[in-house]
């Protein structure tokens, strides 16, 4: 790397550090129109105890912008205004039946499936997959009235699902077996009913070696191919296993163990990203964020981060900017926030990332010494960006948990680009047409239409001197967008715009 671009990153870097909080205060605000004041705390309760127990595991943003949300033992949908849906399952709760402990849930096709498992009093655990439709209503054509309950000799967890191209549904698990755990396969036909023409049993065992395997962090579907990503550890030392099969459940290629254990993994653009897990815990300082190679499955470091601040959920963006999720080690105070959103700009030139902005806040609304606040993790949408999580707080004698979201409006562009030249768009806003005024710019210029979520969504390119420019976005839905103006000298100019 030659001394200018050296001097470029340091210029950078300086002119990063002196963002100001009212800058930040411009990216996030508190939408006022989720729960109270942007948060949303709701109390429910799991088994008889007098507090609130059920902690939120996930959340997922709907096609209508509703939640969906996963505790210990039930399902909860809100609104998009963050009131419980009280036309879903129950008056907006689905809980399991009894001894049922819920692992996970995925939404595919407009229907729900929970699984994990259920307690069985001769050989310990089986495991259990429901399928309901997306009013929370059982499936009653699937297994026993919406219910299969799955269970061999031995105790079994499912921990994912998908599809096969023919929608046949392949589920993985994990059998617990002395000393070594065991991945397991299951193909069940549509109506539930295990494929009996599925391998020799109609399941498969595999040993993961060398490491005892105790969950299926992530499964990628490929071409009817799926690549299966097991955690696991070997002398308290961690594991990561990594392997495909095809829809039969035969072996793709080689199996791949690297000494890692890694949570979340997660795609953005078509590529796939992860980060270690429990890092402190495994002595190690610096965690990571790597770009995994799916055709040579091999990894690459992007991204080093303090331990302090190591990710509980990341995002990437159109432009491979990283935003990260996490808690600090601490309880929430007026004075204390414990909850830090941190963004990391990726600078294409040098391939490398430049620490940005971070944002720090409470989850809740509840600000003692007594509430701490654990998050699960965030999504952008519209122009919105959703933090969910628990928050734990002294009730009755023992400490109970909240299911906790709130909400803030998110401005995209801003938490990118720290330039203000002024110029116009009319009408704004806008419907079909806008036209864009410039003055003081040098040609070619680019015009570049952002989503509020950050997203490249038109460019046009202006090669000869002109005063105004109409723009056609009859096809854009309703929102709103961030115009960049950018020029032969990279002066750039950012004006919002409004979608009719």
């Amino acid at each position: 790397m030659n001394i200018n671009k050296w001097l470029s990153i340091l210029l950078s870097l300086i002119s990063l550090f002196f963002i100001n909080t009212t800058v930040l205060a411009q990216i996030f605000t508190d939408d006022n129109t989720f729960g109270i004041s942007g948060v949303v705390n709701t109390e429910f309760y799991y088994n008889s105890y007098d507090a609130p127990m059920d902690e939120l595991y996930r959340s997922q943003i709907l096609d209508d912008n509703k939640i969906l949300a996963s505790g210990t033992n039930l399902v909860v949908k809100f609104n998009e205004n963050g009131s419980i849906d009280s036309s879903f399952a129950d008056n907006g709760k689905y809980y399991l039946p009894a001894y049922y402990t819920l692992g996970g849930i995925r939404v595919i096709d407009n229907f729900i499936f929970i699984y994990g498992t259920k307690h069985n009093s001769e050989i310990g655990i089986d495991t259990f997959l429901i399928k309901l439709d997306t009013s929370g209503n059982i499936v009653s054509e699937f297994g026993e009235n919406g219910v299969l309950v799955y269970g061999l000799d031995e105790n079994e967890r499912f921990d994912a699902i998908e599809f096969t191209n023919d929608g046949k549904l392949l589920v993985f698990g994990i059998k617990y077996t002395h000393p070594w755990s065991k991945f397991f396969v299951v193909r069940l036909n549509q109506d539930g009913s295990i494929d009996s023409t599925f391998q020799n049993q109609s399941y498969r065992e595999i040993y993961v070696f060398p490491v005892k395997t105790y969950s299926i962090e992530y499964v990628r579907k490929v071409n009817n191919e799926f690549m299966i990503f097991c955690n696991g550890y070997d002398n308290d030392t961690p594991g990561l296993g990594v392997f495909k099969l095809d829809s039969d459940g035969n072996d793709v290629g080689d199996y791949n163990y690297y000494q890692m254990s890694v949570s979340p993994i997660k795609t953005f653009n078509d590529k796939l990203y992860f980060t270690e897990q429990n890092t402190g815990y495994y002595n190690s300082s610096t965690p990571h964020i790597y770009l995994f190679d799916t055709e040579s499955l091999t990894m690459e470091t992007i991204l080093t981060i303090n331990w302090s601040s190591r990710p509980s959920d990341f995002y990437i963006n159109e432009n491979e900017d990283i935003i990260t999720l996490s808690r600090f080690e601490t309880y929430s105070t007026p004075e204390n926030d414990n909850v830090k959103i941190k963004k990391y700009l990726y600078d294409s030139e040098n391939n490398l990332y430049i620490p940005s902005w971070d944002y720090e806040f409470n989850l809740s609304s509840i600000n003692n010494y007594s509430t701490h606040d654990i998050v699960s993790n965030f999504h952008f949408y519209d122009d919105k960006m959703l933090v969910a999580g628990n928050s734990q707080v002294p009730q009755s004698g023992i400490f109970g948990m909240k299911f906790t979201m709130r909400r803030f409006i998110y401005d995209a562009l801003n938490s990118s680009s720290h330039k203000n030249i002024s110029s116009a768009l009319f009408p704004n806003p806008a419907n079909d047409f806008f036209t864009v005024e410039t003055s003081g710019f040098l040609f070619p210029l680019d015009v570049l239409i952002y989503n509020s979520t950050g997203q490249l969504v038109k460019h046009e390119k202006i090669i000869e001197y002109s005063k105004e420019r109409t723009i056609n976005i009859n096809d854009f839905t309703s929102g709103i967008y961030f115009v960049k103006l950018k020029d032969h000298d990279n002066v750039e100019n950012v004006v919002k715009l409004l979608k009719i």
